[in-house]
């Protein structure tokens, strides 16, 4: 018996402008796709989506996916699209899977713990790749990788894209020579310039008037 979540999907026919009401009533919209098969526009309960978010569901989870009460497939989360303000879910993208063939995604990097360089140094932590791209089987796909960065002790330290040990079954495709996480030294404010010399009392001074003619 699978132990993936499951979701139950309806099949849709609106699209565009019409997607309005179909949002408010309580569904989320979304479309299937993948495994050299036609797209499938489909929507599912808004409750029933949010209940997955609890569970910790989210981008790369794999999901067992039914439409109109169908034989259930095996999609991967590929993204969610969140309203700006209200962060509810506007849209949801599920890329049918095999669970025997690796796949290809763009995992999210989360960095833990203090870089002493910036708690200490005053600097400030430079993500320079918010995600990396890795292969693994659909099952074995991290939903995050994360970056310890306790060992940013200077200004100087980088942690490169191969210095990243990947979880196991996980193979991490980014070039290994790209720099990752850095701390940035503290502005220095410049001093400010010294006022210039003061005039000299025979450039500041007006020029004496000429004595009358006797």
């Amino acid at each position: 018996m699978s132990t993936r979540s499951p979701l139950a999907a309806t099949s849709r026919t609106v699209t565009g402008k019409k997607l309005g009401p179909l949002r408010r009533s309580g569904r989320v919209p979304g479309v299937i796709f993948g495994a050299g098969r036609a797209s499938q526009p489909i929507s599912v309960d808004g409750l029933d989506w949010e209940i997955l978010r609890r569970k910790h569901v989210t981008r790369n989870s794999i999901l067992d996916v039914t439409v109109d009460g169908g034989a259930a497939e095996t999609v991967l989360v590929q993204a969610i699209v969140e309203h700006p303000v209200n962060r509810r879910p506007v849209h949801i993208d599920l890329h049918r899977v095999n669970l025997a063939d690796p796949i290809t995604a763009d995992v999210p990097v989360v960095l833990v713990g203090s870089a002493p360089a910036a708690a200490d140094g005053g600097g400030t932590v430079m993500h320079l790749h918010e995600t990396l791209h890795v292969r693994a089987l659909p099952e074995a796909l991290p939903e995050t990788i994360e970056v310890d960065v306790s060992g940013l002790a200077d200004f100087d330290a980088i942690i490169h894209v191969g210095d990243v040990r990947a979880p196991k079954g996980v193979t991490i495709l980014t070039d290994a020579t790209q720099p990752l996480v850095r701390v940035q030294a503290p502005r220095v404010e410049a001093a400010p310039e010294a006022p210039a010399a003061a005039e000299t009392v025979a450039e500041a001074a007006p020029e004496a008037e000429a004595a009358p003619e006797a």
